[in-house]
């Protein structure tokens, strides 16, 4: 099972582009070598789902709109995990390049969650069920 973290970035050398946070295969060991594409980050939006395509990547968006829960994503295949800034969200664009769209429940009167806890509670979801599934 190979897992991507990646975020939409607002400033910097890779503005409108795509950054990764996190790349594994496993417990961590990636497959790409330190130069990939995969893990240098991309350019812009269109450079970033071409590439996921290509790698069979199926894209979830995390965003409080989401037509499906965290709980619910396929654990299956290789997934990549897609946050965007902790005050704009994703942008429109990032939103429907996604294969989905998934939110993680709120309670109380928290209205989101910002980003680290965003990647980190959807880790530790997803890891869990795909571990739970390869014994």
């Amino acid at each position: 099972m190979f897992l991507l973290l990646a975020a939409c970035v607002d400033s910097g050398p890779l503005e409108g582009g795509v950054a990764p946070i996190l790349v594994g295969e496993g417990f961590w060991d990636t497959p790409f070598p330190a130069d990939s594409r995969l893990v240098n980050g991309h350019p812009d939006l269109s450079a970033f789902f071409a590439r996921m395509r290509a790698d069979g990547m199926y894209v979830a968006a995390a965003c409080v709109e989401g037509e499906r829960v965290l709980e619910s994503l396929p654990t299956d295949r290789p997934i990549c995990l897609l946050f965007g800034n902790e005050h704009r969200g994703l942008s429109d664009a990032a939103r429907a390049g996604a294969d989905t769209r998934y939110r993680i429940p709120l309670h109380g009167f928290a209205e989101s969650f910002n980003l680290s806890v965003a990647a980190a509670i959807s880790l530790y979801s997803l890891l869990g069920r795909i571990r739970s599934a390869t014994g």
